[in-house]
């Protein structure tokens, strides 16, 4: 619902205004009491009195109307308002305030505020009006530009074009545009609130209300005179520091250079990003016994600037942390020091930390990071050799945690210990690229969410195996080679997988059974080609029921692909939807079981004369069709290859599909 309220001088210049939309209520006469009693409590808080309020509600203003006249008249406490109508009573005696019935006609300025407020969803927000000034057509749509682009704003240089606007319209309704502003800067909805005892700044206190209910307020005087020095010094502290968060930490410290007052703002920054990428050193490896080559390490320079940084911000809290560095295979001195800031941060209540450290020596963890009380969501890399982790990890928190290509220096330190000190975990995400020791084993009785892009010829063979014990998994994304035993499978919750699953030379003797075994009960199933080519030909065991799958996305390179295709619909009696990556190789020689499929969608369609007979053959093995839908390739539409359009499509396919069938090209 919305609510409004419009305050008028005796010429009928407005001054300012209330609006926003609220909560449901019982009834519109309760709206309406709730509009009355946030504008009696506002222009008191403003020092106006002697105010007449007008309202087209009868049973309102006559009972408000008799009480003033007559005197407390015990009938209205029986109304369902009461409550309301008590506050507007109590004030309106304090501050000399007036009651009138009005019609409705004369109330369209309040109605068209209520109406605008509610469509917008917006904020309870009170707008000043300058009694000189009245909004023209032109700044009336540029405020309303604003507010409808303020999402779209991506560079921060905007901000002195919409700093510069201020100069335009001058005080009209500046704290509407004001709103939007500080809105778009922090990215958190603000509510903006006006409290002093003149109409004037002069003395009064300008506030912004935050959604956790805290207040940041200064001193309307010196927010007059800072505003017209520049556009952003005279914001709040907390504001600037949420501003500086926004932009590349190496300018933000920078800001600490312009004045005292920029370095007790820049404490407030509450996400750091450091990355030695601009100033690496190159130092030549002496490992003995292998070929010298060059390793890049972080300078000293760079110490030193994370040093300040870390320094400037005292012990006040931090959420997100990203480090990238490259460290020294031989030197302690910069292993102590990144353990050093990263036990900075965890040490200040860090929420997110991203940590990609590239180390081809042994790197052991801080002991405060593996026992963080408030880490929520961790990254560890890259090319990272981890020392054994010690046995009390606890990370009580943790719920999102990314592995990319760590070397643990216990094959188990990854199941046993870090996965095993998670007890809320629910996203886990393990990439393992050209290094060694890839991790077999994944289990956990909490993982909701598990990616795994295993690439990596050099570490597997046929003695290679893989165990996914994860009894709450609801999806799951698969891209590794097939091995030759999957040991413990343990999948019964899987709702979505998608599997890429390759060929390996050293794997002698493939079988992939246990695996699609343990997939079966998954409502929607992605395969890629060549994960298509491996199941037809290395379960060996044959297919199970899927009784749950309802959608599948094929890939197929050859006949055996199309084949497959088969006994998936067969084994499959729910399947509805089936998507198909690319016609290639299909013939017509395989033909389709009987099947439910209700929607059918191609990709990568070129419009070849040999993939229009494909797509006509293969439409024609489906008859419960309600909708098809052809995807055309990039190429294709770039080389003018096909005609895009439904009707064409359909003369060339000769197709004649059910009435209720819907044919869709795009």
């Amino acid at each position: 619902m919305g609510i409004g309220w419009s305050l008028h001088n005796r010429d009928g210049t407005q001054i300012l205004h209330g609006s926003g939309a609220i909560h449901p209520t019982q009834s519109p006469t309760e709206a309406e009491a709730e509009a009355l009693r946030l504008a009696v409590l506002d222009l008191r808080r403003l020092g106006y009195s002697h105010v007449t309020f007008c309202g087209d509600l009868k049973l309102i203003y006559d009972t408000l109307q008799r009480c003033a006249l007559r005197g407390n008249n015990a009938s209205w406490k029986y109304l369902h308002i009461a409550t309301y109508l008590a506050d507007v009573l109590k004030i309106s005696k304090l501050c000399s305030f007036n009651f009138i019935h009005i019609s409705r006609d004369a109330n369209d300025i309040a109605d068209r505020l209520a109406k605008q407020a509610r469509c917008n969803g917006l904020d309870y927000v009170i707008c000043w009006t300058s009694s000189s000034l009245v909004l023209n057509v032109k700044q009336r749509n540029y405020v309303t530009d604003i507010y409808n682009d303020v999402n779209n704003i991506s560079s921060i240089n905007a901000f002195q074009d919409l700093a510069g606007s201020l100069d335009e319209l001058k005080t009209t309704s500046f704290i509407v545009v004001l709103t939007f502003w500080v809105c778009f800067l922090i990215k958190t909805p603000i509510k903006f609130r006006i409290e002093g005892t003149t109409p004037s700044f002069s003395g009064s206190v300008f506030a912004l209300l935050h959604d956790s209910g805290t207040f940041i307020s200064m001193d309307a005087k010196m927010f007059d005179t800072i505003c017209s020095r520049d556009a952003i010094s005279w914001l709040p502290d907390e504001v600037l520091g949420k501003i500086l968060s926004l932009i590349p930490t190496k300018q933000a410290v920078s800001t600490s250079l312009l004045a005292k007052k920029w370095r007790t703002i820049f404490r407030l920054v509450d996400h750091l990003e450091l990355d030695d990428s601009f100033s690496l050193q190159a130092v030549k490896d002496q490992t003995p016994g292998l070929r010298k080559h060059v390793r890049f390490v972080f300078t000293e320079d760079f110490k030193i600037f994370v040093d300040r940084t870390l320094a400037l911000q005292c012990d006040y809290p931090i959420k997100n942390f990203s480090l990238k560095c490259h460290v020294s295979k031989y030197d302690e001195r910069q292993k102590a020091c990144v353990g050093r800031w990263i036990s900075n941060v965890v040490g200040r209540g860090v929420f997110e930390l991203d940590l990609r450290m590239k180390d081809p020596g042994i790197h052991f963890l801080p002991p405060h990071l593996v026992a963080s009380k408030t880490l929520v969501k961790l990254t560890l890399g890259t090319q990272l050799c981890l020392g054994q982790l010690p046995s009390y990890v606890s990370l009580p928190s943790l719920k999102s945690l990314f592995i990319d290509t760590i070397v643990f220096y216990d094959i188990e330190d990854l199941c046993c210990v870090l996965l095993a000190g998670c007890p809320v975990l629910e996203e886990l995400s393990v990439h393992h690229h050209d290094f060694i020791a890839t991790p077999h084993t994944i289990s956990s009785p909490t993982l909701k969410r598990l990616s795994v892009d295993y690439h990596c010829p050099d570490d597997v063979d046929s003695a290679s195996h893989m165990s996914f014990d994860l009894p709450k998994l609801v999806y799951l994304e698969y891209s590794h080679c097939a091995l030759g035993e999957y040991w413990q499978i343990n999948l019964e919750s899987l709702v979505e997988a998608k599997l890429d699953l390759g060929l390996e030379r050293k794997v002698l003797r493939m079988d992939v059974t246990d695996l699609i075994i343990g997939i079966r009960n998954v409502q929607s199933l992605h395969l890629s080609p060549d994960s298509v080519h491996v199941i037809y030909s290395y379960c060996r065991h044959g297919l199970p029921v899927f009784k749950n799958l309802v959608n599948l996305s094929f890939g197929s390179k050859n006949k055996r692909g199309w084949r497959l295709l088969a006994n998936l619909l067969k084994q499959s009696t729910k399947l509805e939807t089936l998507i198909v990556k690319d016609l290639n190789g299909y013939t017509g020689d395989v033909s389709m079981p009987l099947n439910k499929v209700t929607s059918l969608h191609i990709l990568g369609y070129r419009g070849t004369a040999d993939e229009v007979k494909q797509l006509k053959s293969f439409i024609g093995e489906f008859e419960c069709l309600e909708l098809v839908q052809v995807d055309v390739a990039e190429a294709a539409e770039d080389n003018g290859k096909i005609l895009q359009s439904k009707r064409d499509l359909m003369m060339l396919l000769g197709v004649s599909l059910p009435s209720k069938c819907q044919f869709k090209v795009t």
